[in-house]
């Protein structure tokens, strides 16, 4: 069948998907973006700190970290180091900010 404008494809989940942590202080951004991860068929855990992510000891198992720009009084740039120490250098992160 022939797909119209406005239909969107989306390839099937792999068998062994990321391992996704998403990080935001805003629960509102968290369930937006934890949805579209869903619905692309990841599951990420979710954080509303740094600190907590780090403490939970999960970030060497972790693949992927979408990590919020600006965590309440921290900036997520300056945490960079502490994030690299805890998880190792094959941790891919991608730093986002909702703010023009």
């Amino acid at each position: 069948a022939e797909a119209d404008a406005n239909t969107v494809e989306v390839e099937p989940a792999p068998a062994n998907p990321l391992s996704v942590l998403l990080v935001d202080d805003d629960p509102v951004i968290l369930t937006i973006h934890g949805g579209m991860l869903q619905h692309l068929g990841v599951s990420p855990r979710q954080y509303t700190s740094i600190d907590a992510a780090i403490s939970a000891e999960i970030l060497g198992t972790t693949d992927l970290l979408l990590l919020d720009c600006e965590l309440g009084d921290a900036r997520s740039i300056d945490q960079l180091p502490r994030i690299r120490q805890a998880a190792g250098s094959a941790l891919r992160i991608v730093v986002l900010s909702g703010h023009p």
